[in-house]
């Protein structure tokens, strides 16, 4: 098993007071393994795409460094279209909450953690250069991320835009702001699934959103295990 494997995660649970999960994680050659799996050394770093602040608590106690978060979004940029990847070099906190607000447990980070650079410079341009390897058309853009869980409005929609928004969605915010407050580097990547263009909104269509993040899925493949 992991070197402190049981320990990191009775500590890490003691953190989070809820039942244990289990994590997959990527060992050096890229390989996927489950924790109760792997050997000892073969995990230098964890990657994984999460869904919750919690599951990022627990990565960072098991030992992760780097961090990819990938999302569904839609398109507030009229110049993006559907599938397109984008690399998220900003973000804009819209959900009402935050998950530092609290008592702050300084084994887990600093009260008040630097959000000048939450999505790493220098994983986005080894990103950039990796598109351009595998010739897949990645762009930049700023998240704003909301509560949901119904989609904006039109008016919504113009608002997020004119704050600087070029992307939004209703996570990867949340997880970003534990991994930065853990001192964990975090790459994002999303898929616009949906366009988000207030003077011609169409109805939402579900069968087509999810068939973009399918077809989206190839091309973050490509970049991720690149």
């Amino acid at each position: 098993e992991l070197p402190g494997l049981r320990a990191r995660a009775a500590l890490a649970q003691r953190w989070l007071n809820q039942p244990a999960q289990r994590w997959s994680l990527i060992d050096a050659t890229g390989k996927m393994v489950r924790s109760e799996d792997a050997r000892q050394g073969t995990v230098i770093e964890c990657f994984w795409s999460v869904a919750d602040e919690p599951s990022v608590r627990v990565l960072r106690a098991l030992g992760a460094g780097r961090l990819i978060v990938t999302k569904a979004v839609g398109g507030l940029n009229p110049l993006f279209v559907l599938g397109d990847i984008v690399a998220v070099t900003d973000h804009i906190n819209l959900m009402g909450d935050n998950p530092l607000i609290g008592p702050n447990d300084e084994r887990l980070g600093p009260r008040f953690p630097d959000m000048s650079e939450p999505y790493s410079r220098a994983y986005i341009a080894i990103l950039e250069k990796v598109a351009l390897d595998v010739k897949v058309a990645l762009r930049r853009g700023v998240l704003v991320a909301v509560a949901g869980p119904n989609l904006e409005t039109a008016a919504e929609y113009r608002f997020l835009r004119r704050i600087g928004a070029d992307i939004v969605g209703m996570s990867m915010v949340p997880e970003t702001i534990v991994a930065v407050h853990s001192g964990v580097k975090v790459l994002g990547i999303s898929v616009v699934t949906d366009k988000a263009t207030p003077d011609c909104l169409e109805p939402i269509d579900i069968a087509q959103i999810v068939a973009t993040a399918k077809a989206g899925e190839v091309k973050l493949s490509k970049l991720v295990c690149e």
